[in-house]
């Protein structure tokens, strides 16, 4: 199976696989956790592997990031701004209450390249999040992630292929 990279491609088949992600998401929930753990990263490794996220930057204009105590402390830290000019600048509180950044497309975004890089936040760090255990827990923020990052896109593809996975339209 080729990498997919094509930003709007994916979007689009995004769009007519929304049922089938879906069912697939459904499907996943049922499967052993630590063995799709375990496929999961070996494909996250495989796929991340041969895509540099510098030359797409599309999380950065697509998602809206939180960020903790440590991330706004060693972001303003970073760009030698204090922590309450940073904050009004840069971040509001969300509806639940915890700071995100104000803008979409993420401010920091240079071309396709994070200009805070050293200080940018644990959800950024982390992200597309395929590294991390208990895959079932967050199947909702992958299936998410799937229109808009090729490295989820490419993942749970060859993932469908190797569950054997059948999309079944529902009438």
């Amino acid at each position: 199976m080729e990498i997919e990279l094509d930003l709007e491609k994916i979007a689009t088949v995004a769009l007519d696989r929304q049922e089938e992600n879906t069912q697939f998401r459904a499907f996943l929930k049922e499967v052993d956790s630590s063995l799709l753990d375990d496929r999961i990263h070996a494909l996250n490794r495989e796929v991340s592997g041969k895509i540099d996220c510098t030359t797409c930057g599309n999380c950065c204009r697509a998602f809206m990031v939180s960020l903790d105590r440590e991330d706004v402390s060693r972001l303003s830290q970073h760009l030698h701004t204090p922590k309450e000019k940073f904050t009004k600048k840069y971040l509001e509180k969300s509806q639940m209450g915890e700071y995100i950044f104000s803008h979409i497309p993420c401010s920091f975004l240079k071309g396709n390249e994070c200009s805070v890089y050293e200080g940018r936040p644990e959800d950024c760090r982390s992200y597309p999040h395929l590294q991390k255990k208990d895959t079932q827990l967050h199947l909702q923020a992958i299936i998410t992630s799937y229109g808009i990052c090729p490295i989820v896109f490419n993942v749970l593809e060859k993932l469908k292929d190797a569950y054997g996975f059948f999309f079944q339209a529902v009438d």
